[in-house]
């Protein structure tokens, strides 16, 4: 599996982790549905955060890796 799709699928569920918080908040008093409401803007955030600094900063690392320890053996990817 390439490294943004692994690190996609991980921002997922981390968003997927915000429902059954939500689930949990149905019934009770403004401040959980205010935490409920917070936990997911927070991740949602955070997946944007992640997902836009994931090319570079992730990529970049393993690419260096690659050279410098397989020098020739496996192409690099573009």
């Amino acid at each position: 599996m390439p490294l943004p799709t692994g690190v996609a699928i991980m921002l997922g569920a981390e968003i997927g982790t915000c429902a059954d918080t939500l689930v949990a908040t149905i019934g009770r008093n403004r401040e959980a549905i205010r935490a409920g409401i917070f936990h997911l803007l927070f991740n949602i955030f955070t997946v944007i955060i992640g997902v836009s600094l994931a090319e570079g900063w992730l990529t970049r690392p393993r690419n260096w890796l690659r050279k410098v320890m397989w020098p020739g053996r496996l192409p690099m990817p573009t």
